[in-house]
């Protein structure tokens, strides 16, 4: 197999670790009120390097491994999965107090 074909296959296997630990309903809620779907998700993964990827693929690995604390670092993950891909659409985010 060509290293080009290897590391895509490598980088698609990634992005799917990820796609699946955010696949939980309580990652699910958060990204529907950030407003971003599925779609919109997968491709700022892929518009990611492969050093980023890997290290948000790691943090999958990690949450996948923990009780409680997989779900706190499945936060903060999807925290910064959040502000990656909209940083990468140039997307503004307004939040408003609605008290």
């Amino acid at each position: 197999m060509p290293v080009v074909q290897a590391t895509a296959a490598i980088r698609e296997a990634q992005i799917e670790k990820i796609m699946t630990v955010l696949s939980h309903p309580k990652a699910q809620l958060n990204l529907r009120m950030a407003g971003i779907s599925q779609t919109q998700l997968r491709e700022g993964l892929s518009k990611l390097d492969d050093a980023q990827l890997t290290m948000v693929a790691q943090k999958a690995d990690s949450v996948k491994a923990g009780g409680i604390l997989g779900v706190i670092i499945a936060l903060l993950v999807i925290a910064i999965l959040v502000i990656i891909v909209i940083m990468l659409m140039d997307k503004e985010v307004k939040i408003e107090d609605k008290r």
